[in-house]
C-alpha cells in the first residue's frame, strides 16, 4: 500500500513541458519528504526540493492486474530442457557464445526469478532468458527472464548504443520495490513492450542499492525535471548518457491524465528519429544544468554552535506534537534526525526538544511500523499515525533503528527503549545474517497469498484475521490480545487483515501500552513461528558493505551500552568476513573496496558511504574490544578513501567513484535513510583526531566543515549527522581511557559499565589492560601511555585536551566525573 504525487501535466515529453510523474515505491533519500521543507540557497545546493519525493496518491490499479506465474519444477541438471527460443521479441539473435552462457547461467538462477515472469514455454521453462541471469544482483536476476533484451549497466551497452545511435532505456530499481514488481509485471514483462523497447533501445537495468552512484547521477535528473523522484526510476538517455526524460512508475495503458509507458516510449523515439539534433542539443542543456548544480560552493568559515541550534529549532516546529515525527504522512524514521535531536538534547536541554524526540520513538514502536510479532521495523508508514506501514524491511533502517532506541534509553532513563532495541537486535541476528557470513539487505513487502497460488500482494506475510489468531492462540487469549492489539473484524488494512499495533502516545500512556504488549509475548512468538509457514517475502541476499558498517557498528555499541558481549562476537565475526570478502585485491591496482558480495562474487566498487560506514564501524569496535587492527585498518580505509574520493580543491569528498565514467562525480548530499558519506566522515575523522591528537585528521575535518559551511548555516537539517558532528567539535570530546591489571583483564568492566546509565555522546574510550595490550595501544595513543592500574586495582582516567580527572577505581566517583562538563 503506497501513497504518491499526484499527476502533472503532460505534453511534448522531450522538450521540458511538464513531465509525467506517477511516485512509486518510494525509499531512502529521494523518497523522504523533509527537505521539501528545508531552506537551502547555498551555492553547493541541487533545490529546496532536491531529495523530496513526498508520496501522496496511491496509483489506480489495472482492472485485472496480470497474475504472476508460480515458479515450475526444474529438471535435473543433467535433463535440462533447451528454451522453446533464446531469441527475444524484437531484438538481434544472440551470439551463440552468449547463448551458451545463458543457459549454463539458468542452471544457477535462483528459484525465486520464475516468480517474476509468465512467460513459459510447453515444456515449463521460461520462455525468454536475457543478460541479466549472469549477473550477481538479486534485483537483475528477478528480470532475467523479461523478453527484455536487457544490459546490466556497463562497456558493452554503452558501446551498442554509441554503435547503433539507439537511445538508452534506462530502468533503476531495487529488490524490495513493490511499484518495481508492478511495472515490471504489467510492461516488462509483456512480450509486446518487450519488442518495441529491442527495437528501439538499449535497455539497462540497475540495482539502485548495488548501483547507487548511477542512481543517485539520475535521479537528480528526475527531481530537477519533475520535482520529486522514486523507484522504479525510468531515465531515457542519448547514447552519450545524457537525459532526455526522466519519471518513475508509468502504467501500462493510460489512465486519464497518466499516460501509458507505451505511449511515452513512441513518443520519445520518435523525437530522436524525426529531430536528433534538437534532442541532443536538449539534452546536453539537461546535462550542464545537472553539472552546474553538482559544482561545489565556496568554502567559508566553520560555523557555530548558533548553525546546530537553529537545526535543532527547525525540527521542532516541524514536530507534529499530536502523532509524532516531523512533517505530515508518509512517515519515515529517518534516524540521522533523531541521533542529531537525542544528543542535542544532551547538550543543550530543552523541554520541547526531548517531548519530539519522546513522541516519536513512542509512536513508531507502538504503531505498525514496529512488526510487534516478529521484531524490527518496517521501512515507514504511509499515514500520520505510523499504523499502515509499507511492508518492506530493510537492514539499514533496524541496524540504525536498533541502536538509536538503545542510546534514547541511556539518554532518557527509558528501560522500555531498551527492551524495543533488544527485539530489533534479535531480528538482526535471526533473520538477517547470511549463512556463509554477513548481514543480508532486507525483505520484499509483498508475499503470495497462503495457497501459494496468484500474485504477491503487499503485506499479507505480516497480517492476521480473528479467525487466523484463534486458530494459533486459542479461543480463550484472542479477546484480549485483538483489543490489545486493534485487530477488528472488518480488518484496519486491506482485504480484511489487520496489523498489529498498540494504542497510540495520543490515546494512552505509551509506557503502559508497551508492558501491556510485552504481557503477550509468548503469543507473539507464537504468530512469529507461525507466519514462517505462508510463503515469505522475497529476501534480497546481497551483502553491502555500508549496511554492514551500520550493523556492526550497532552491535558494538550495543555491546559496551548495554553489557551484550554476544553483540560484540557477531561484530567482530562480521567484520572481518567482510574485510576479508568485499576489501580484496584489484589485479595490479591493488586492494579495492566493494560495494556488495552476492553469489560468491563482489559486486561494483564501493562508494563514499561504504568507506565511511564502514571506517565508522572499525573506530566503534576498537572501542569495545580495544584491538588495535581495527583502528589500523580504519586509518588505512580512510587513506584510500582520501585517495579515491577527497576533491581537494574543496575540501569535500564526492560521492562517486571516477572509474564510474558518469556525467558527475557529486551529487547532493542529504542524511535521509541513511547518512550521507561526508557526514559520516565528519565524525569519523572528529574522532580519529581525538584518539590521534599529532595527525592530519582534525586538518582534515576542519576543510570538510568549512566545505558545508554555508550548508550548515542555512539548511543544517537537510544533514543532521554532520550538524551533530559540528557540535561535538564545538562542544570537544573527552577521552576515557580503562586500565585494568594484566592478570585481571575483565576487572574494568564495573568502571565500562557506567556508560549504561550515563549518556556521554561526547566520550570516546578504550578499555586496556597493562603490559602488551597497553603498549600495543600506546603506539597509535599517545594518550594511554603511562597510566597505571593504581594498586593493582582497574583505574579510570579521564581527559580533556591533556588534562585528566583525579583517577579513580570507583564507578561511582566516575559516574560523577562523566556527568561534569
Amino acid at each position: 500500500m503506497l501513497l504518491t504525487t499526484k499527476p502533472h501535466g503532460y505534453r511534448n515529453i522531450v522538450f521540458g513541458i511538464a513531465l509525467l510523474l506517477a511516485v512509486s515505491c518510494n525509499k531512502g533519500t529521494a523518497s523522504d519528504p523533509e527537505p521539501d521543507k528545508t531552506p537551502d540557497t547555498s551555492s553547493n545546493s541541487v533545490s529546496p526540493t532536491d531529495s523530496s519525493t513526498s508520496p501522496r496518491e496511491k496509483p489506480v490499479p489495472a482492472k485485472t492486474p496480470p497474475a504472476v506465474a508460480q515458479a515450475k519444477p526444474k529438471s535435473s541438471s543433467s535433463h535440462t530442457p533447451k528454451y522453446a527460443s533464446i531469441a527475444l521479441p524484437g531484438a538481434k539473435p544472440m551470439p551463440s557464445a552468449l547463448v551458451k552462457q545463458l543457459e549454463d547461467g539458468r542452471k544457477t538462477a535462483p528459484e525465486t526469478a520464475l516468480h517474476h515472469t509468465k512467460n513459459f514455454a510447453a515444456n515449463g521453462t521460461p520462455k525468454y532468458i536475457n543478460r541479466l541471469v549472469l549477473e550477481t544482483s538479486p534485483y537483475l536476476l528477478q528480470h532475467c527472464y523479461n523478453p527484455v533484451d536487457w544490459y546490466p549497466f556497463g562497456p558493452e551497452a554503452l558501446a551498442r548504443a554509441k554503435e547503433e545511435n539507439k537511445l538508452i532505456f534506462l530502468s533503476v530499481g531495487y529488490t524490495t520495490c513493490h511499484w518495481c514488481h508492478v511495472m515490471s509485471r504489467e510492461s516488462f514483462d509483456d512480450p509486446t513492450v518487450a519488442k518495441y523497447l529491442n527495437e528501439n533501445f538499449v535497455s539497462i537495468k540497475v540495482d539502485r542499492e548495488e548501483r547507487p552512484d548511477i542512481d543517485r547521477v539520475y535521479m537528480s535528473v528526475v527531481q530537477m525535471l519533475t520535482g520529486n523522484g522514486g523507484w522504479p526510476m525510468t531515465v531515457i538517455l542519448t547514447p552519450d548518457l545524457k537525459p532526455l526524460f526522466g519519471g518513475t512508475y508509468f502504467p501500462p495503458t493510460d489512465r486519464g491524465r497518466r499516460q501509458s509507458f507505451m505511449s511515452i516510449l513512441q513518443e520519445v523515439s520518435n523525437t530522436w528519429t524525426t529531430d536528433p539534433d534538437g534532442a541532443r542539443k536538449k539534452a546536453g542543456e539537461i546535462a550542464q544544468k545537472l553539472s552546474s548544480r553538482a559544482r561545489t560552493g565556496l568554502p567559508s568559515n566553520i560555523p557555530g554552535q548558533e548553525a546546530t541550534a537553529h537545526s535543532a529549532d527547525y525540527f521542532v516546529q516541524r514536530h507534529d506534537a499530536q502523532f509524532g515525527g516531523f512533517g505530515r504522512a508518509p512517515k519515515f524514521p529517518r534516524p540521522s534526525t533523531l541521533f542529531f535531536l537525542v544528543r542535542h538534547a544532551k547538550r543543550q536541554p530543552r523541554k520541547e526538544l526531548k517531548d519530539s524526540i519522546v513522541r516519536t520513538l513512542d509512536a513508531m514502536a507502538t504503531g505498525g511500523m514496529h512488526d510487534h510479532a516478529g521484531g524490527g521495523f518496517h521501512r515507514y508508514a504511509v499515514d500520520p499515525h505510523w499504523r499502515i506501514p509499507h511492508f518492506e524491511k530493510m537492514l539499514y533502517d533496524n541496524a540504525q533503528l536498533a541502536w538509536l532506541y538503545l542510546e534514547a534509553s541511556v539518554a532518557f532513563g527509558m528501560p522500555q527503549y531498551a527492551e524495543l532495541a533488544h527485539r530489533t537486535y534479535r531480528y538482526l541476528l535471526r533473520d538477517c545474517q547470511a549463512p556463509d557470513g554477513g548481514f543480508m539487505s532486507g525483505t520484499d513487502a509483498d508475499s503470495l497469498p497462503m495457497d501459494g497460488k496468484g500474485h504477491p500482494e503487499e503485506g499479507l506475510f505480516f497480517t492476521w484475521t480473528p479467525s487466523e489468531l484463534t486458530t494459533v492462540l486459542g479461543a480463550d487469549i484472542t479477546p484480549e490480545f485483538v483489543k490489545t492489539f486493534r485487530v477488528t473484524s472488518r480488518g484496519n488494512f486491506e482485504g480484511g487483515r489487520s496489523i498489529l499495533y498498540l494504542d497510540g502516545p495520543w490515546e494512552s500512556d505509551p509506557r503502559k501500552s508497551l508492558a501491556k504488549a510485552r504481557e503477550f509475548d509468548a503469543q507473539l512468538e507464537q504468530l512469529r513461528v507461525s507466519r514462517q509457514v505462508r510463503p515469505p517475502p522475497e529476501t534480497d541476499g546481497k551483502r553491502v558493505t555500508a549496511w554492514n558498517g551500520l550493523v556492526i557498528s550497532a552491535l558494538a555499541r550495543g555491546s559496551w551500552l548495554a553489557n551484550k558481549p554476544e553483540y560484540l562476537r557477531v561484530a567482530q565475526k562480521t567484520a572481518d568476513w567482510l574485510l576479508a570478502h568485499v576489501w580484496v585485491a584489484n589485479g595490479s591496482k591493488g586492494k579495492r573496496l566493494y560495494r556488495t558480495y552476492h553469489r560468491n562474487r563482489t559486486g561494483s566498487l564501493a562508494v563514499l558511504s561504504d568507506y565511511a560506514f564502514l571506517i565508522q564501524a572499525l573506530l566503534d569496535l576498537f572501542e569495545a574490544d580495544g584491538n588495535t587492527r581495527w583502528l589500523t585498518t580504519a586509518r588505512l580505509l580512510q587513506e584510500e578513501q582520501d585517495i579515491r574520493f577527497l576533491n581537494e580543491s574543496w575540501g569535500g569528498y564526492f560521492h562517486i567513484p571516477e572509474e564510474a565514467g558518469l556525467l558527475v562525480r557529486r551529487t547532493h548530499d542529504y542524511d535521509g535513510a541513511e547518512p550521507s558519506g561526508n557526514s559520516v566522515t565528519a565524525w569519523n575523522l572528529l574522532r580519529l583526531a581525538n584518539f590521534i591528537p599529532e595527525s592530519n585528521y582534525e586538518n582534515a575535518m576542519i576543510r570538510l566543515f568549512r566545505a558545508f559551511g554555508h550548508r550548515l548555516r542555512r539548511a543544517g537539517a537537510g544533514i543532521p549527522y554532520m550538524a551533530d558532528a559540528l557540535s561535538a567539535y564545538h562542544g570537544g570530546l573527552r577521552q576515557l581511557v580503562i586500565v585494568a591489571p594484566n592478570k585481571a583483564p575483565a576487572a574494568g568492566r564495573p568502571l565500562l559499565e557506567t556508560l549504561h546509565t550515563e549518556y556521554v555522546p561526547d566520550v570516546i574510550h578504550v578499555s586496556v589492560s597493562e603490559g602488551n595490550h597497553q603498549h600495543d595501544v600506546a603506539q597509535q595513543l599517545e594518550w594511554v601511555k603511562g597510566k597505571p592500574a593504581i594498586k593493582g586495582k582497574a583505574t579510570a582516567y579521564l581527559c580533556r585536551n591533556n588534562t585528566c580527572k583525579r583517577p579513580t577505581s570507583k564507578p561511582a566517583t566516575l559516574r560523577k566525573q562523566l556527568r561534569q562538563p
